[in-house]
Protein backbone atom coordinates (compact mmCIF):
# COMPACT_ATOMS: atom_id res chain seq x y z
CA UNK A 1 0.00 0.00 0.00
CA UNK A 2 2.84 2.40 0.79
CA UNK A 3 4.30 1.79 -2.67
CA UNK A 4 1.01 2.82 -4.36
CA UNK A 5 0.82 6.04 -2.30
CA UNK A 6 4.40 6.90 -3.25
CA UNK A 7 3.62 6.22 -6.91
CA UNK A 8 0.51 8.44 -6.85
CA UNK A 9 2.38 11.18 -5.02
CA UNK A 10 5.19 10.98 -7.55
CA UNK A 11 2.72 11.15 -10.46
CA UNK A 12 1.06 14.21 -8.94
CA UNK A 13 4.44 15.81 -8.34
CA UNK A 14 5.53 15.18 -11.94
CA UNK A 15 2.19 16.48 -13.26
CA UNK A 16 2.56 19.63 -11.17
CA UNK A 17 6.10 20.18 -12.44
CA UNK A 18 4.98 19.67 -16.04
CA UNK A 19 2.14 22.15 -15.55
CA UNK A 20 4.48 24.68 -13.96
CA UNK A 21 7.01 24.22 -16.77
CA UNK A 22 4.31 24.66 -19.42
CA UNK A 23 3.02 27.81 -17.71
CA UNK A 24 6.53 29.23 -17.43
CA UNK A 25 7.28 28.60 -21.11
CA UNK A 26 3.97 29.99 -22.33
CA UNK A 27 4.16 32.98 -19.97
CA UNK A 28 7.68 33.83 -21.16
CA UNK A 29 6.44 33.99 -24.75
CA UNK A 30 3.70 36.54 -24.09
CA UNK A 31 4.45 40.10 -25.14
CA UNK A 32 2.56 43.14 -23.88
CA UNK A 33 -0.08 44.27 -26.41
CA UNK A 34 0.99 47.89 -25.90
CA UNK A 35 4.22 49.39 -24.63
CA UNK A 36 4.09 48.95 -20.85
CA UNK A 37 5.09 51.53 -18.27
CA UNK A 38 8.77 51.48 -17.28
CA UNK A 39 11.44 53.84 -16.00
CA UNK A 40 15.15 53.15 -16.57
CA UNK A 41 18.26 55.18 -17.42
CA UNK A 42 19.73 56.02 -20.80
CA UNK A 43 23.45 55.68 -21.52
CA UNK A 44 23.99 59.28 -20.34
CA UNK A 45 22.42 58.61 -16.94
CA UNK A 46 19.15 60.42 -17.70
CA UNK A 47 15.81 58.87 -16.75
CA UNK A 48 13.98 57.35 -19.71
CA UNK A 49 10.38 56.12 -19.52
CA UNK A 50 7.80 54.68 -21.87
CA UNK A 51 6.46 58.26 -22.12
CA UNK A 52 9.76 59.28 -23.75
CA UNK A 53 9.34 56.80 -26.60
CA UNK A 54 8.53 58.45 -29.89
CA UNK A 55 4.87 58.42 -30.83
CA UNK A 56 5.70 59.37 -34.43
CA UNK A 57 7.71 56.27 -35.25
CA UNK A 58 7.66 52.51 -35.00
CA UNK A 59 9.67 51.15 -32.07
CA UNK A 60 12.35 48.54 -32.78
CA UNK A 61 13.57 47.33 -29.38
CA UNK A 62 16.47 44.94 -28.87
CA UNK A 63 16.90 43.68 -25.31
CA UNK A 64 20.37 42.26 -24.79
CA UNK A 65 23.26 41.68 -22.44
CA UNK A 66 26.68 42.93 -23.61
CA UNK A 67 28.30 39.85 -22.06
CA UNK A 68 26.13 37.42 -24.04
CA UNK A 69 27.70 35.66 -27.04
CA UNK A 70 24.41 35.52 -28.98
CA UNK A 71 23.95 39.24 -28.35
CA UNK A 72 27.42 39.93 -29.69
CA UNK A 73 26.52 38.02 -32.85
CA UNK A 74 23.23 39.92 -33.16
CA UNK A 75 24.90 43.31 -32.80
CA UNK A 76 27.64 42.42 -35.27
CA UNK A 77 24.80 41.74 -37.73
CA UNK A 78 23.10 45.01 -36.81
CA UNK A 79 26.40 46.87 -37.18
CA UNK A 80 26.94 45.46 -40.68
CA UNK A 81 23.36 46.45 -41.57
CA UNK A 82 23.37 49.84 -39.82
CA UNK A 83 22.18 51.65 -42.95
CA UNK A 84 19.07 49.45 -43.02
CA UNK A 85 18.25 50.68 -39.51
CA UNK A 86 18.61 54.35 -40.41
CA UNK A 87 14.91 54.84 -41.11
CA UNK A 88 12.94 57.99 -40.35
CA UNK A 89 9.84 56.03 -39.37
CA UNK A 90 11.65 53.74 -36.89
CA UNK A 91 13.31 54.48 -33.56
CA UNK A 92 15.85 51.85 -32.53
CA UNK A 93 16.02 51.19 -28.78
CA UNK A 94 18.97 49.09 -27.60
CA UNK A 95 18.21 48.08 -24.02
CA UNK A 96 21.20 46.61 -22.19
CA UNK A 97 20.91 44.43 -19.12
CA UNK A 98 24.22 45.68 -17.79
CA UNK A 99 26.20 48.70 -16.61
CA UNK A 100 26.96 51.90 -18.51
CA UNK A 101 30.69 51.16 -18.82
CA UNK A 102 30.26 47.62 -20.12
CA UNK A 103 27.54 48.76 -22.53
CA UNK A 104 29.68 51.64 -23.89
CA UNK A 105 32.61 49.29 -24.40
CA UNK A 106 30.34 46.82 -26.16
CA UNK A 107 29.16 49.43 -28.66
CA UNK A 108 32.68 50.78 -29.20
CA UNK A 109 34.02 47.28 -29.91
CA UNK A 110 31.09 45.43 -31.50
CA UNK A 111 28.69 47.98 -33.00
CA UNK A 112 30.35 51.37 -33.56
CA UNK A 113 28.30 52.11 -36.71
CA UNK A 114 25.10 51.99 -34.66
CA UNK A 115 26.38 54.89 -32.57
CA UNK A 116 26.26 57.04 -35.73
CA UNK A 117 22.52 56.51 -36.21
CA UNK A 118 20.27 59.48 -35.45
CA UNK A 119 17.37 57.20 -34.53
CA UNK A 120 19.06 55.13 -31.81
CA UNK A 121 18.55 55.31 -28.05
CA UNK A 122 20.78 53.23 -25.80
CA UNK A 123 19.11 52.36 -22.51
CA UNK A 124 20.31 50.55 -19.38
CA UNK A 125 18.24 47.99 -17.49
CA UNK A 126 20.55 47.13 -14.60
CA UNK A 127 17.63 46.36 -12.24
CA UNK A 128 15.62 44.38 -14.84
CA UNK A 129 12.65 46.77 -14.66
CA UNK A 130 12.32 46.74 -18.46
CA UNK A 131 12.80 42.95 -18.61
CA UNK A 132 9.96 42.42 -16.15
CA UNK A 133 7.63 44.89 -17.90
CA UNK A 134 8.23 43.29 -21.33
CA UNK A 135 8.44 39.71 -20.02
CA UNK A 136 11.84 39.07 -21.55
CA UNK A 137 12.64 35.37 -21.81
CA UNK A 138 16.13 35.29 -23.30
CA UNK A 139 18.95 37.34 -24.82
CA UNK A 140 18.63 38.86 -27.34
CA UNK A 141 14.92 39.52 -27.74
CA UNK A 142 13.57 41.90 -30.36
CA UNK A 143 10.22 43.66 -29.96
CA UNK A 144 8.51 45.63 -32.66
CA UNK A 145 5.71 48.08 -31.86
CA UNK A 146 3.93 50.33 -34.35
CA UNK A 147 3.77 54.13 -34.07
CA UNK A 148 0.62 53.80 -31.95
CA UNK A 149 2.51 51.65 -29.43
CA UNK A 150 0.72 48.46 -30.42
CA UNK A 151 2.55 45.14 -30.46
CA UNK A 152 3.48 43.85 -33.92
CA UNK A 153 6.03 41.07 -33.39
CA UNK A 154 8.66 39.52 -31.16
CA UNK A 155 11.75 37.55 -32.13
CA UNK A 156 14.26 35.76 -29.93
CA UNK A 157 17.81 34.94 -30.89
CA UNK A 158 20.61 36.40 -32.95
CA UNK A 159 19.37 34.98 -36.27
CA UNK A 160 16.12 36.93 -36.23
CA UNK A 161 17.46 40.30 -35.15
CA UNK A 162 16.72 41.94 -38.53
CA UNK A 163 13.26 40.42 -39.05
CA UNK A 164 11.29 43.54 -37.98
CA UNK A 165 13.22 45.68 -40.48
CA UNK A 166 12.54 43.11 -43.20
CA UNK A 167 8.83 43.37 -42.38
CA UNK A 168 8.92 47.12 -43.11
CA UNK A 169 10.34 46.76 -46.58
Amino acid sequence: MGQIDKSNTMKRYISLLALLFTFTISHAQVSPETIPAFSILDINGETFTNEDMSSNTNSYIVYFNPECGHCETAFKTLNINAKALDLEHVTFYAVAANSKDITREFFDDIAPKLLELKNIKILLDEDFVFANAFQVGSYPTVYFYDKDGKFVSRFEGAEDVLNPIKELR
